[in-house]
Formats: C-alpha cells, structure tokens, sequence
C-alpha cells in the first residue's frame, strides 16, 4: 500500500525513499530518493519519514493512499 507523509509543503511516498540522514546542526535532513532526487527537509520530520510511532499508536503524520 503506497504511503505518503508530508515534509512541509510537500507530500513524499515513503516507499521510494532510499536513505535520510541524522539532523545536522541546522536540524535539517536530506532525503534520497530513489529517483536520485535528493530532498532537503527540517530535522522534525524524520519520525514520520521512517515510521516512528506516536504514543496513540498510528504513525505521525501518515496518509495511506486507498482509505
């Protein structure tokens, strides 16, 4: 089931994400893609980006295509 999360402004399918990086000083990530995009976003998405759960239990920020 394809699954995007939103990084801002804009919305990325998780399942073609390749690798993200730690946050760096700036508390910015770069997100490779497997189109050989890469994406520049702020430190506090990346629980969404690699599935981290909330304390309720869903994944933060998620959006299931199809329900």
């Amino acid at each position: 089931m394809t699954k995007f999360v939103s990084i801002g402004k804009t919305f990325i399918n998780v399942e073609h994400v390749l690798t993200v990086t730690k946050p760096d000083g700036n508390d910015h990530i770069w997100i490779e893609m497997d189109s050989g995009q890469s994406i520049e976003a702020e430190g506090k998405y990346l629980s969404r980006i690699i599935g981290m759960k909330t304390d309720g239990g869903r994944v933060e920020g998620g959006c299931d295509n199809g329900r």
